[in-house]
């Protein structure tokens, strides 16, 4: 590398470069000129020590590295005390992996060891490295860290594998209802026959209610209740927000769509025209439909009885969504509203001290008009005891 400093051992020569100018205390923060003239390539991810050894000197090199030292003895002294031999085992481990991620990256930044591309802990660019990390000493916590990291595990995967859905059917004038969730179904309508054969439960007595006693008056002294002042433009703005954030629902699946149409009366021509009607929506709701919905199966039919006196109408829908596409649509509307509510209150804010300063000019006004009330008077006393001699 010390024989080829314009090809191979370029990093670690400028490297050194930087490190070696920072002296002592460094040259301030962003002052270097190693790394802010871009001179040393890779100092946000490999070369990072780099950036500090110049610009806070042997005293923020020696810190850093003192800093990992107290964080290394601090996992050696959790290690030891682990009552299992898996937590021991696992936190020698971590300390290993800290152990020499440091001492390869600060060795190869000063010219040490070899150029192997591994990150400083905690200090370089990257975000899987920051990941890695952070969960090597979040699992190594005591037990409270297991819990919550199994309860974020979980909700991770309700949210991204659980399916949930509704099933709706309305054939022969009996409506059906069931809810689904990972395959499972729950019948919610009608009830099983079982359930109406088991004894009904007696009824408690009704209490008699109690008599509401009345609000106490606010006393002079007690400050009103503060009521939300929108306008107009953030009604409005608050309704676009909301149906914004509705939008990013996204598609919904449907399993199985079926509408069994037929129409009858005993008009002819209004059985006609009511046909006509049905066929010529369905049409227009087709590509409104393709946009929303992700159809997996339709069955769609119409057709005219003339015999009949009653229309026919059987209709079966299932749906399925996932609970992340919830989860997104009400953070989308929370923000969106907390964005209107935040600025609702500034303006709220900027009109009061409008207000106030309104107040104290005319409150100055006032002042300048009695003053000015009080010298006419005198005046105006003097010169009626002149005309009256």
């Amino acid at each position: 590398l010390d024989e080829d400093l314009a090809g191979a051992g370029y990093n670690v020569h400028q490297s050194e470069i930087a490190i070696g100018s920072g002296g002592l205390r460094g040259k301030g923060f962003l002052n270097g000129t190693q790394t802010k003239l871009k001179f040393v390539p890779e100092q946000d991810t490999d070369f990072i020590f780099c950036t500090v050894g110049e610009e806070e000197g042997f005293v923020g090199a020696a810190g850093v590295l003192l800093l990992f030292l107290a964080l290394i003895l601090r996992l050696i002294k959790l290690a030891e005390r682990q009552p299992y031999r898996f937590g021991r085992v696992y936190g020698y481990c971590v300390i290993s992996v800290f152990l020499f991620h440091v001492f390869i990256n600060v060795g190869m930044v000063l010219g040490l060891t070899p150029v192997i591309g591994i990150p400083l802990p905690f200090f370089s660019y990257g975000g899987s490295s920051l990941w890695g990390f952070t969960l090597l000493l979040f699992i190594f916590l005591p037990v409270v860290a297991w819990s919550i990291l199994g309860l974020i595990v979980l909700i991770i995967v309700l949210v991204l594998i659980v399916p949930i859905g509704a099933d709706v059917s309305y054939i022969d004038g009996e409506l059906r209802l069931a809810a689904r969730a990972n395959g499972f179904s729950f019948q919610l309508l009608p009830k099983k026959p079982g359930d109406e054969d088991k004894p009904q439960k007696e009824k408690k007595p009704v209490k008699p209610k109690k008599e509401k006693k009345p609000k106490p008056k606010p006393e002079a002294g007690s400050k009103p209740k503060k009521k939300l002042d929108f306008t107009m433009d953030e009604i409005l703005e608050l309704l676009k927000r909301v149906l914004r954030g509705v939008g990013r629902f996204g598609k919904i699946t449907v399993n199985r769509f079926m509408l069994h149409y037929v129409a009858a009366g005993d008009d002819p021509y209004n059985t006609a025209v009511t046909y006509n009607y049905v066929n010529a929506a369905l049409s227009s709701l087709i590509p409104i439909c393709e946009q929303k919905f992700i159809v997996k199966d339709a069955d769609v039919r119409t057709d005219i009885d003339f015999t009949a006196d009653k229309m026919k109408v059987d209709a079966e829908l299932c749906i399925t969504i996932r609970l992340i596409q919830v989860v997104r649509m009400a953070f989308a509307v929370a923000f969106g509203a907390l964005g209107i509510l935040i600025r609702n209150k500034l303006r709220l804010l900027r009109e009061k001290r409008q207000a106030r300063k309104n107040g104290s000019v005319d409150a100055d006004s006032d002042n300048v008009n009695n003053t000015d009330n009080n010298r006419e008077q005198p005046a105006q006393a003097e010169e009626r005891m002149d005309s009256n001699g």
